[in-house]
């Protein structure tokens, strides 16, 4: 508890007290004493029986007249535009725990000017609010503060609102204990040995986790997002606009806002594309809502829809707008070909992914032409032709006119075997092209292709991979064959 004094000497004046608490709620209590009556016969009224009682008759009438009393954590203002003179009396007391207070008490209209104002709009409004993030925003309060130099700081906590800056700052950073100077006593010894026994004896609050109160000062920015909150949680928000000649504050109007539960809903994903065009896509369990559009813009004739899958099976769903019409299992190269194409969005959708990634290269186009496939995709490798320079491969063609090439690549050099295997011809260097040639043969048993791949390094593992190609139509890969160069000619 603390007692504070002071003297209005005036009648008439005009008399302003503010009260701030800080880390607890405070309950105060304002008396008024008259001043003792001025009086030169001082001699005589010690030694007169009849004035002695005189004297202790008016003590008892002059008892202090208490004008009111407050309990709260909000800043307070008394305001006395007619006061008397008299001996003034505030009684403050901390409800909860060790507190410090701010008194400011004067004889001029000071607080109008010492704390900041607060615009008519003085609510702190949330405008959005996701799992972990609150953005809040509120009004500027320069209008109502001409001249004056503002900042604005703002808290967010799990706890409560805070009525004062003074409050917050308190539980974020904690108090402490009370310190004195000589400025503060007269000089006594016993005032020495009371203060140290007021500063044993506090029990200053501590300061709570960051978890529980955050508090910054933004400058003069009116919206803030804080980062850190957490599904599911209230959160109390406060704003308070600083004097910076004063460094008085006052509080904004709080708001409560409370964060959506629930994981996140996956984002539907969508990627475009166009006719003639090829796009690979990295696909996991959790990209169970992307989908790939292709927008028809007038009728079509004719449409052609390829998919190379570059690990295991891919479950496919073709919309046409909104209307399902296909569905089918994709392993290794599929195409989809669909006639007298409505205009519309035909959007692809993957509805039953795993959590092992895989790669899909899709090709569209509206001019398909048919690619005809060997009854066999693999590539030998005739070991016995092996050298440390050269190796000597061969693989099935077909009896229709169509492209092929061979590629070879350092196996080194390959980060994943999974993206190698989707990876498209046209954007490999020429570097690793061996060679490109269209071939067919009359006889399907009869259409062999071989080649020899020269100028390799000794013992060296490398990866050939085979594409077959045809205008308008994506290239199809063969299975990638892999062998080791000899380490001695």
């Amino acid at each position: 508890m603390f007692v504070f004094f002071f003297v209005v000497e005036n009648d008439h004046s005009h008399l302003e007290i503010t009260v701030t608490p800080c880390a607890s709620p405070v309950q105060w209590r304002l008396y008024r004493k008259p001043l003792p009556a001025k009086d030169d016969s001082e001699e005589s009224k010690e030694t007169d029986p009849f004035l002695v009682q005189t004297v202790s008759l008016q003590r008892n009438l002059n008892a202090p007249l208490v004008l009111g009393s407050w309990l709260g954590e909000s800043r307070v203002n008394y305001t006395d535009y007619d006061a008397e003179a008299g001996l003034y009396i505030l009684d403050i007391n901390s409800t909860k725990s060790d507190s410090i207070v701010s008194v400011l008490a004067s004889l001029t209209p000071l607080a109008s000017s010492h704390y900041p104002a607060i615009p008519p709009d003085a609510a702190v409004h949330v405008t959005a609010k996701t799992r972990n993030k609150l953005t809040f925003r509120w009004a500027d309060a320069s209008p109502v503060n001409a001249g004056a130099v503002l900042e604005y700081c703002v808290s967010v906590s799990k706890v409560r609102n805070f009525r004062t800056r003074c409050s917050v700052v308190a539980h974020a950073k904690g108090d402490k204990k009370p310190s004195f100077s000589s400025e503060d006593r007269w000089g006594f010894r016993w005032e020495k040995v009371h203060m140290r026994e007021i500063r044993s004896k506090a029990r200053p609050v501590k300061p709570m986790s960051p978890r529980k109160v955050f508090y910054q000062c933004v400058g003069s920015d009116r919206e803030f997002t804080y980062r850190k909150a957490r599904p599911g949680k209230t959160y109390y928000i406060d704003v308070f606009v600083v004097n910076n000649k004063t460094d008085a504050a006052t509080a904004y109007n709080g708001a409560v806002a409370k964060t959506p539960r629930g994981k996140p809903k996956p984002r539907k994903k969508s990627t475009t594309i166009m006719d003639g065009e090829r796009k690979t896509l990295k696909l996991q369990k959790k990209d169970a809502a992307q989908a790939v559009v292709f927008e028809a813009k007038h009728r079509l004739s004719s449409l052609a829809l390829e998919f190379r899958v570059c690990t295991g099976r891919l479950s496919l769903e073709i919309f046409h707008n909104t209307t399902l019409i296909h569905t089918s299992t994709a392993k290794r190269w599929k195409r989809v070909q669909m006639k007298n194409v409505l205009p519309g969005d035909y959007v692809i959708k993957f509805p039953k992914l795993h959590k092992r990634k895989t790669f899909v290269s899709i090709y569209v186009t509206s001019k398909p032409s048919k690619l005809t496939l060997p009854r066999d995709t693999t590539i030998k490798v005739f070991d016995n032709l092996t050298t440390c320079s050269n190796v000597t491969v061969a693989w099935m063609g077909t009896n229709r006119k169509q492209k092929y090439c061979l590629y070879v690549k350092d196996r080194a050099e390959i980060r994943s075997l999974k993206r190698q295997k989707c990876s498209e011809m046209d954007a490999r260097p020429t570097s690793e092209r061996v060679l490109c040639t269209e071939y067919r043969h009359k006889d399907v048993n009869k259409a062999v292709m071989s080649a020899t791949v020269s100028g390799l390094k000794p013992n060296t593992h490398y990866i050939l991979d085979v594409y077959l190609s045809k205008k308008h139509s994506g290239p199809v890969v063969y299975d990638s064959a892999q062998v080791r160069t000899k380490s001695a000619c």
